[in-house]
Parts: structure tokens; C-alpha cells; sequence
């Protein structure tokens, strides 16, 4: 409810009269919120933009910064995607894409956030998670990917990349370790989960 008070006094300043106007705000405080979450999500899949993945992990890395935290990130993107959309149709392909951000978002915990990077390219943000855990959770993620059911596409896998954000690491060099890393993965034979290098390639 949003009130508003008006107070009248007369000429010598005693309180004559007061009156309230109070109105019902529920529908436009749900407009904003539903504009403020299209603003940072996308529209087909739900998972976050890329705009707002960028956003929180400033945060976190602030965070991690002040307090001494670990932060990895993990790319990973369906492999054969466009065999998907050209042998079934765009509409199963985005069924496809909202089928896996579910199944992900399952296995998540509520601090992690997924983000649609781009087409058939997802990016995770892993507070308080170490290398090795990250990796571990990409290898149940690409596992439970493998057994799903995604009729009427018969098999669908993904492949991932897999890095510890370091401390003094500017984003785009670990974004580039990370894409070296998934290409490592697709080249190696797809369906698998590739640790990215120390440094950005060459």
C-alpha cells in the first residue's frame, strides 16, 4: 500500500484537520519486479543474461577480495547443437535449451548462478568453490545431461571447460582460458570436461 498524508493547520498554526489517501501499488510493484527480472534474464531459457552474470561476479569477486573466498567458473555448450535445430526444428532446439537450464538449475546450489552466455553456451559462477569442486560438479552435470531424456532428440551431450578465477585475474583472461579449455574438450571428442590452462593461450 503506498499512503500519503496531507495535514492542514489554520491560521495560527493549530492543527485543523488530516486526511490520508492510501492506494493499492501491488500491480505496479509487479510490473517493476517482472521488468527488473526480464532486464536481467533471458527470455526463452530463464537463466540469467550475460549483462547480469557480468554484474554478480563483480560482486562476488569484491566479496571474495575482502574476505579471502574462492571463485571458479565453468562454460560448457551443447555439442551438435545446430544438427538439433536443423533435424528437429528451432522450436524443439528451444525446447531443448529450457529443458537443460532446468535440469542444471536442479543440481545447483541457491548461491550458484547460470547464466545463458550465448546460443547453445551457458556460463556457471561458483562462490566459494575450489577447482576441484568445480570440476566435480561438471562431471555430474555432463553425466546427468547424457542419461536425460530430451525426446525427441535421442542423445544429448555437452561439453565443459573449467577454471579457478584468480585473485588478481582480470575477467577476460579467464574467459579466454575457459573457451581454450571447452575447445580443448569439443577437439578431444566432445562430452567431456576439460581444466583450463594456467595462463590464456598465446
Amino acid at each position: 500500500m503506498s499512503q500519503l498524508i496531507v495535514v492542514r493547520r489554520d491560521e495560527e498554526g493549530e492543527l485543523d484537520c488530516i486526511a490520508t489517501i492510501m492506494r493499492d501499488i501491488s500491480e505496479t510493484k509487479r510490473y517493476q519486479a517482472e521488468l527488473e527480472h526480464l532486464a536481467g534474464h533471458d527470455s526463452l531459457t530463464g537463466a540469467v543474461n550475460r549483462n547480469r552474470f557480468l554484474g554478480v561476479l563483480r560482486r562476488e569477486r569484491e566479496r571474495a577480495r575482502r574476505h579471502g573466498g574462492t571463485i571458479s567458473l565453468v562454460m560448457f555448450d551443447i555439442d551438435h547443437f545446430k544438427r538439433v535445430n536443423d533435424t528437429f526444428g528451432h522450436s524443439v532446439g528451444d525446447d531443448v535449451l529450457r529443458q537443460l537450464v532446468t535440469l542444471c538449475g536442479a543440481m545447483l546450489r541457491e548461491v550458484d548462478v547460470l547464466a545463458r552466455w550465448g546460443g547453445e553456451e551457458f556460463m556457471l559462477l561458483l562462490p566459494e568453490t575450489s577447482l576441484g569442486g568445480a570440476e566435480a560438479l561438471a562431471e555430474r552435470l555432463r553425466r546427468a545431461i547424457e542419461v536425460s531424456d530430451f525426446a525427441p532428440v535421442e542423445r544429448l551431450t555437452c561439453s565443459f571447460g573449467v577454471a579457478e578465477l584468480m585473485a588478481q585475474e582480470a575477467e577476460s583472461a579467464c574467459f579466454l582460458r575457459l573457451d581454450a579449455a571447452l575447445y580443448q574438450a569439443k577437439a578431444s571428442g566432445r562430452n567431456r570436461t576439460c581444466l583450463a590452462a594456467d595462463r590464456p593461450p598465446a
